[in-house]
């Protein structure tokens, strides 16, 4: 019985860790974007390239944080210090 529950408490703590695959991993992350995005471009996003779209226009080479992601879209913001509000 020791086994089970050592093996249903770590299952219990893997379920309040953070996601960090997906669309959902990617929220909050960091990247450069590659191109001008006025208002769409590619970014590259833990060394990937994506299609991003912002609200706001951001210069290539700037640092952005993904807010959100609609398929394979992000949507980008220039990097603050603030938590982003992300959405799916």
């Amino acid at each position: 019985s020791l086994f089970f529950l050592v093996i249903v408490g770590a299952g219990l703590r893997a379920q309040r860790l953070r996601v960090t695959t997906g669309s959902e991993g990617l929220c909050g992350a960091r990247g450069n974007a590659i191109e001008r995005l006025a208002p769409s471009g590619r970014v590259r996003v833990r060394g990937e390239l994506w299609n991003a779209v912002s609200e706001t226009e951001v210069e290539a080479g700037s640092e952005v944080e993904v807010t959100g992601s609609e398929r394979l879209t992000l949507r980008v913001r220039p990097a603050s210090r603030e938590d982003p509000s992300c959405r799916s």
